[in-house]
């Protein structure tokens, strides 16, 4: 015999566990997750044409590209899931001392900090 917390834990599990439900749900949302998915790899590909047009300019070894555009993902990904400016602000620190102790040109990263910090207020 089933206790009565055991009984209606089971209940609850089947009635969110309804995959007639769940599909209906999912069908709804997929056009929408679908659309968000989209705009945002357009963004970030523009972000990455930006960023290696700058470091083509800028004369960088292609062999080096690959932790500038690093550093790059990093800083857009921070801005976009950072709500706080303090918090913008000191991640954008922590990358640039993570990635200018590992070598990379100060000069360059400043010239790419002007195309990639787009979040400049708070929210």
């Amino acid at each position: 015999m089933m206790s009565d917390w055991t009984d209606s834990g089971s209940k609850h599990y089947r009635a969110e566990t309804d995959w007639l439900k769940i599909r209906e749900k999912w069908t709804k949302e997929q056009q929408g997750i679908k659309t968000k998915g989209v705009l945002g790899n357009a963004r970030f590909e523009k972000m990455i044409d930006r960023v290696r047009s700058k470091l083509c300019e800028l004369g960088v070894n292609p062999e080096f590209m690959g932790f500038y555009f690093a550093y790059a993902e990093a800083l857009y990904k921070s801005q976009i899931e950072m709500g706080w400016m303090v918090d913008r602000v000191r991640e954008h620190q922590i990358l640039r001392d993570r990635w200018e102790t590992r070598g990379l040109d100060p000069l360059i990263l400043d010239e790419l900090d002007k195309i990639l910090i787009f979040n400049k207020t708070a929210p």
